[in-house]
């Protein structure tokens, strides 16, 4: 029996040695080129007479298999590798697991930003539409506010926002940014002229210091003829920008989430002015210098602020993806000295001679006063980004930031004025009243809010 068992083993070995040397073609059927997709992967040919097992396939070398769904979209693993340094935790979380996913070494992004900036205060008018009797007295039937008396409107400005940062060599938990921002210079102008006849009535209101009641300095008037009417011009203009350079510490990182403290110094400048030019190609008031004129005027009053401020900050950054979706929130405050700088112009021209001094800006007021007052910065971003590329990322997002303690020169005009001591006024040289327009300083706060859309790489 037992050489029975071992004939058949025999046999049958000897069959499959026959199979295993047929030549193609000789009796079995024709060989076809599978199809590609169902080619499996070949390590190697066996050696010959070599026996496979069923129950031991072959394998492929070891390498790293991630599970699915472990990976956000556009988030791609480099199997069996880690990218430098991306081998422990942040600083807090001491349970991280490794990802194995791409992290950045170096990153940068540009933002557009539409952003109002906060109405400019003015709380006297500056250009009146008046009539013959009543003059531009603002308060009496027949006269139209042309400028001011209410906040000037900036509208939206346009801006951009940059954003540079790495990670030190040999780290994924200390790096550097540095962020810019600025927007335009917003300027708001407005002019109104009159006939040659002098009509309408144009000119500027201002508080006679010594009657205490509204008077007028004329732009255009009947009883002065010549060959145009005359003019008022007035014009604000705005702008903010900042800079500032950070630490960036990683508190927590995660495969969906991570968290960064930010430390650094901060700049921020905000810059305005507020100017008035009268001018007419006779002099409608009829005086220069305490004499009798009828030549061509000008005159001109501007008042420019200044604010810089110096400071560190100290913010907090935080990110959350889900699958090409992320949202960042950033909120940072950076305290400091506010450098506040105003300066004060004016002159008066008729015909060929000029003396110093308009009406608001006169020699009681003019010139520069400066001084440093502790500030604050606070700024809240956030935004919902789309992973398009592993490399690219486009934001759309929302912003507000805040500037305390600063100087706005709508704030520093003084409507009460001395005639004596301004130039187009019959009463100059008087012996009479006191130093008005006073200087003044007078501190507020600014705020600027809007969108942002911005484009996101990283390496």
């Amino acid at each position: 029996m037992r050489k029975g068992l071992l004939g058949s083993v025999a046999a049958l070995a000897a069959g499959a040695g026959l199979a295993w040397g047929q030549a193609p073609g000789a009796g079995g059927p024709p060989l076809v080129d599978p199809v590609p997709s169902a080619v499996a992967p070949s390590f190697g040919s066996p050696p010959a007479g070599a026996s496979i097992s069923p129950s031991s396939p072959m394998t492929a070398p070891a390498a790293t298999v991630l599970e699915p769904g472990v990976l956000p979209p556009r988030f791609y693993a480099e199997p069996g590798v880690i990218p430098p340094g991306y081998s422990g935790p942040g600083l807090l979380n001491s349970n991280w697991s490794a990802g194995n996913f791409y992290l950045e070494r170096m990153w940068g992004g540009f933002e557009y930003l539409l952003w109002k900036f906060r109405n400019g205060p003015t709380h006297w008018p500056l250009a009146v539409q008046g009539t013959i009797p009543g003059g531009v007295d603002f308060t009496l039937p027949g006269s139209v506010i042309l400028a001011g008396g209410e906040e000037f409107n900036w509208d939206f400005s346009n801006g951009g926002r940059y954003t540079v940062g790495f990670w030190l060599p040999g780290s994924t938990k200390i790096g550097i940014e540095s962020v810019g921002t600025v927007l335009e210079a917003k300027p708001l102008e407005v002019g109104f002229d009159a006939g040659t006849l002098g009509i309408p009535v144009l000119g500027i209101p201002f508080i006679n210091e010594l009657t205490s009641s509204i008077d007028s300095l004329f732009a255009a008037f009947p009883g002065a003829l010549g060959p145009s009417g005359g003019q008022i011009r007035v014009r604000s203009m705005t702008q903010f920008y900042s800079a500032e350079l950070n630490m960036l510490a990683n508190l927590y990182r995660a495969l969906y989430f991570h968290a960064n403290l930010v430390v650094g110094i901060k700049h921020g400048s905000l810059q305005e002015s507020t100017s008035i030019l009268l001018t007419s190609p006779v002099n409608p008031n009829g005086f220069f210098l305490g004499a009798a004129n009828n030549a061509p005027i000008r005159m001109l009053d501007r008042f420019e602020t200044r604010n810089y401020f110096y400071g560190g900050q100290i913010g907090l950054q935080l990110q959350y993806r889900w699958r090409s979706l992320t949202l960042d929130y950033d909120n940072r405050i950076a305290m400091g000295v506010t450098r506040r700088i105003l300066d004060v112009k004016g002159s008066t021209r008729a015909g060929t001679a000029t003396a110093p001094g308009g009406l608001f800006a006169g020699l009681t007021n003019m010139g520069e006063r400066a001084d440093n007052e502790f500030g604050v910065i606070p700024q809240i971003r956030g935004a919902l980004g789309w992973q398009a590329l592993q490399w690219l990322r486009l934001t759309c997002g929302i912003d507000f930031v805040y500037m305390s303690s600063v100087i706005r020169p709508g704030d520093q005009i003084d409507p009460v004025v001395n005639p004596t001591l301004v130039p187009l006024r019959a009463e100059f040289g008087a012996a009479a009243g006191t130093a008005r327009p006073a200087q003044r300083f007078v501190t507020t706060d600014a705020w600027a809010t809007g969108v942002s859309f911005g484009l996101h790489v990283r390496y």
